[in-house]
């Protein structure tokens, strides 16, 4: 399964049209295995708002 395939299968679970910029990101960092807060923070613009966005998600 690709990340896209699971994306879609998430947000038809969700029952939303979709994820995101911020939760799209954490879902797809978070596949490739890159599972800390810190680590997703680093390589977006988003630092602020990571952990709070990933807590939801």
């Amino acid at each position: 399964m690709t990340v896209d395939e699971a994306i879609a299968i998430a947000e038809t679970v969700l029952d939303r049209d979709c994820l995101n910029d911020v939760q799209e990101l954490i879902f797809r960092q978070c596949w490739e295995g890159r599972c800390s807060y810190e680590e997703i923070a680093q390589i977006s613009q988003y630092n602020k708002y990571i952990k709070a966005l990933a807590a939801k998600l």
